[in-house]
């Protein structure tokens, strides 16, 4: 099968959870034995990867919403002259700009900030991304959910439908965990994750005041 990727970056030349995703997936994908080819800003193509980078001015002018309408207008154009079996739109990079005819299409939002975030002029901010994701949903043919929560604020915020919201987790590779019979102490909690109003920390930090005093809390 030959996939495409449209992403804003790939790791390690951008930072980021997208960008990761991006990585290890599309890595996966072609050690599989899929043709894979990730449409990414020109300068991250260098670097040894086991799957195809075809690189793409990012825009530099305008807004960030702006610059996205831009660089969703340019994998599109890449998209249609090419013969891509499936696209995965990584985050906002498609926002329903791929033409008629265009093979079907994934849609990863990752972040729902746009959709979560608190305050009324931070939702006024996000607007023109909610719509822009409400724009990429449509035209998707599934949209991914991490599940819980994630699965009805893609119906309510982003207008999917029920029956085209697929549940994919993020998958791990046990490998990379292997126990290495390091005694640990088992009232340490550890959070990983930036200190955002839909990441937690708030909630985790309320928890731990309910918890015995010799459990010990990493931010």
């Amino acid at each position: 099968m030959r996939i495409a990727f449209a992403t804003d970056g790939i790791f390690l030349h951008a930072l980021g959870g997208i960008q990761r995703h991006t990585a290890l997936l599309a890595a996966e994908l072609a050690r599989a034995g899929d043709d894979v080819e990730v449409l990414a800003p020109a300068g991250h193509d260098a670097g040894s990867y086991p799957f195809a980078v075809r690189p793409l001015p990012w825009p530099r002018s305008g807004t960030y919403p702006l610059r996205l309408w831009r660089w969703a207008a340019l994998c599109a154009d890449a998209i249609a002259a090419s013969d891509y079996d499936v696209v995965y739109g990584q985050g906002l990079t498609l926002l329903g700009r791929l033409p008629d005819g265009a093979p079907p299409s994934l849609f990863n939002p990752h972040g729902l900030e746009l959709c979560t975030v608190p305050g009324a002029v931070a939702r006024l901010k996000a607007w023109p991304l909610r719509v822009g994701a409400r724009r990429q949903a449509r035209q998707a043919s599934r949209t991914v959910s991490l599940g819980g929560r994630l699965d009805r604020i893609l119906v309510d915020c982003l207008g999917v439908p029920p029956e085209r919201v697929v549940v994919i987790p993020n998958g791990v590779d046990p490998a990379s965990f292997a126990g290495d019979h390091t005694e640990r102490d088992p009232r340490l909690v550890l959070f990983v994750g930036r200190l955002f109003a839909n990441k937690g920390a708030d909630v985790l930090c309320r928890a731990a005041a309910q918890l015995p005093p010799d459990v010990r809390i990493v931010i």
